[in-house]
């Protein structure tokens, strides 16, 4: 049979449960507090509140001495120190060296501390096992740091759901934290960068926002650690300067996934393609799943989606001032040049702070600079002189960091019609070894392009393996790259008749090679020999050179031509006069002796010429062994052609075919 319950019975035993926790609620209502919230003194656990050390929070009053009190208390306790909503006016920083601290605030939109006072830094941590939560903190253009995080470590360790804004530089300065982590918080309208991250070993900032501050969204560098952090779900927008940067890192990389990074370089006021979206000068870095976006108008738009960067790494000792970033400096004795891309920012300790004893030693390096668009050679020991900013400082050591080993791969990239300028992954000459895959446009068809002036190792998807009927003959290709073969078929072995070229031992006392436009010098040499005792030196500039007519030779005819160059200085090629047409070999640089062939059919016209040219400006090189013979007929092969691959990089590179053995 079904019971009826005893719905009075159990109302009675739910009052009764109750009694405990009304009787709490009406001891903290007599003691003024709010629920739950202990006084000062009790010792029972529960958490305190900063207005019960006379903290008001009504944005008027100075609650400086409740709050250091209130903190002071917390530490000694163990127990969270909530700070209920009101804006709490703060006119010296918060200094918090301890274990276990937590700090939680009503909601960063309802808890704001707020600098009321000049002063380096708003909230200092250092220890282990902390978490901020739920705070607001304002610089109020007083305090030249938001947070300063400085060792704080441990994976118990966390800054979550913070809002800093209008600092004089960085809103979130992470320094040396290790293995902790920063989530849900946002960094705006600060005068440096929304986060600067620096020697943090195995961090982890996830779902933060950097908007509207007059540096970087991002900066990940090091002073002398060689820790990486992760970076994800991140977003970096309207910020003055680049969304991200990646600066000398090194060892441990640095992973950013599922980033978006949009409409940064923002005030029309510095110019058009200043910086890049995404800049990396850095080894060990992966970009995956990101969102990048160029859109805007012609003047806010960046250089490069994304750039990966060669630079110059200066270490200074300060004279005078602070460098500015964007500034160009220039060196007292040398006269070099060079943009400043990344200042290392003061941890500004003192005597209000003094440098933690374990790590005086790291923070008495010299301070790093790192210097883009460099013009010239710095020299150790002269003095660097700021353009805008009229700092000083002596160059201590001297390095260049390119990037090397990065992943760029499956990213999306959003841009309007008209932007392919930027639309693209560009990497410096000297970024070798990465790996650029897969980056998809979002408002077009087909992959973002690449853009390199030097063999960068390992580019591939779509650039690296393509199908052809023969290798490459132009674009600028890397050392590895292949090319299918579209329609293989057996290759064939040239069966050669005799040479035509005269002299092209370069031993002869008189000699049948003439010059090519107006070198400077043509002469036989023993400076350089390939093969006998003497070479034919030639120095000029402008396509000057030296040639050879081929007055024999019979239209329709095909020829194999060769030559060993040694370019000492500058650069050299082969050229042939078909008759008509004047065709190019491989150019050669290389100070060391270099084979470079060419095949071409004699067409009726003018009398056909072979010879060796300089190209741009001044070389010198030297020519020997010069051998041309016609081709009479092929030796076929039982072998097919796969295809070809990139032996080295160039324009378009030297290329070899690859077999297999028919059956």
């Amino acid at each position: 049979m079904r019971q009826t319950p005893d719905w009075n019975a159990a109302s009675r035993g739910r009052l009764v449960s109750r009694m405990p926790l009304l009787a709490i609620l009406a001891t903290s209502i007599c003691a003024g507090g709010p629920p739950g919230v202990a006084a000062a003194d009790p010792d029972d656990g529960r958490p305190l509140d900063v207005r019960s050390f006379g903290a008001r929070g009504d944005g008027m009053a100075d609650d400086t001495a409740a709050v250091h009190a209130g903190v002071a208390a917390a530490i000694k306790s163990g127990r969270t120190l909530l700070f209920p909503r009101g804006t709490f006016l703060i006119k010296a920083p918060i200094h918090v060296t301890t274990h276990g601290l937590k700090i939680v605030g009503a909601g960063a939109q309802h808890t704001v501390l707020k600098a009321a006072a000049d002063m380096d830094r708003l909230l200092y941590l250092r220890g282990t096992g902390m978490v901020i939560s739920r705070l607001a903190l304002d610089g109020n253009k007083k305090a030249t740091y938001g947070i300063h995080a400085f060792h704080l470590n441990e994976q118990d360790s966390r800054l979550e759901f913070l809002r800093v804004r209008r600092t004089r530089s960085h809103g979130i300065f992470l320094d040396h934290s290790q293995v902790f982590e920063i989530s849900n918080c946002i960094s705006a309208e600060n005068g440096g960068d929304g986060f600067y991250i620096s020697d943090c070993n195995g961090t982890r900032i996830s779902c933060c926002r950097s908007i509207a501050n007059l540096g970087r969204g991002f900066c990940v560098t090091r002073t002398d650690l060689s820790g990486g952090c992760w970076l994800l779900d991140c977003d970096a927008e309207l910020n003055a300067r680049e969304g991200l940067v990646v600066s000398d890192m090194a060892g441990t990389p640095v992973v950013v996934e599922r980033m978006w990074i949009e409409t940064n370089n923002k005030p029309v006021s510095l110019g058009p393609h200043i910086y890049d979206a995404v800049r990396i000068a850095s080894r060990s870095v992966m970009i995956t799943r990101c969102r990048i976006s160029t859109r805007g108008t012609k003047p806010v738009r960046p250089k490069f989606v994304i750039h990966l960067a060669s630079e110059t790494r200066i270490e200074v000792q300060q004279k005078t001032g602070e460098f500015e970033l964007g500034e160009t400096v220039t060196g007292s004795e040398s006269g070099a040049t060079g943009v400043v891309s990344l200042v290392q920012a003061d941890p500004l300790f003192g005597k209000e702070l003094p440098i933690p004893a374990p790590y005086r030693a790291w923070l008495a390096r010299p301070k790093k600079l790192m210097l883009r668009e460099v013009s010239g050679v710095f020299k150790s020991g002269e003095t660097l002189s700021g353009k805008t900013s009229k700092a000083h400082a002596l160059v201590r050591s001297l390095a260049r960091v390119s990037a090397k080993n990065c992943v760029i791969s499956d990213n999306w990239v959003a841009r309007e019609d008209g932007r392919a300028p930027v639309d693209r992954v560009k990497l410096d000459p000297g970024c070798r070894s990465n790996h650029i895959g897969r980056n998809y446009r979002m408002f077009g068809t087909g992959l973002v392009d690449v853009e390199y002036t030097d063999d960068p190792g390992t580019v591939v998807d779509g650039r690296s393996v393509t199908t052809s009927d023969g290798p490459p003959k132009v674009g600028r290709w890397s050392r590895g790259a292949f090319r299918f073969n579209r329609s293989p078929s057996s290759s064939g072995t040239a069966l050669l008749g005799k040479d035509v070229i005269k002299n092209g031992s370069m031993e002869q006392a008189t000699s049948p090679w003439k010059k090519y436009g107006t070198p400077r010098l043509n002469e036989k040499s023993r400076e350089q020999a390939h093969g006998g005792r003497h070479a034919l030196k030639v120095v000029g500039s402008g396509g000057a050179g030296v040639r050879q007519y081929l007055r024999q030779a019979p239209p329709g005819q095909t020829y194999r031509l060769s030559g060993w160059l040694f370019v000492a200085k500058g650069t050299s090629r082969l050229i042939v006069n078909d008759g008509k047409t004047l065709k190019y070999g491989t150019t050669v640089s290389a100070s060391r002796w270099t084979q470079v062939t060419m095949s071409f059919s004699v067409v009726a016209g003018s009398t056909p010429f072979v010879g060796v040219q300089s190209v741009g400006g001044d070389s010198q090189f030297f020519l020997d062994d010069v051998v041309c013979r016609p081709i009479e007929g092929t030796r076929r092969s039982t072998r097919i052609v796969l295809g070809w691959v990139c032996i080295a990089g160039g324009s378009p590179g030297t290329w070899i075919p690859v077999h297999v053995q028919r059956e």
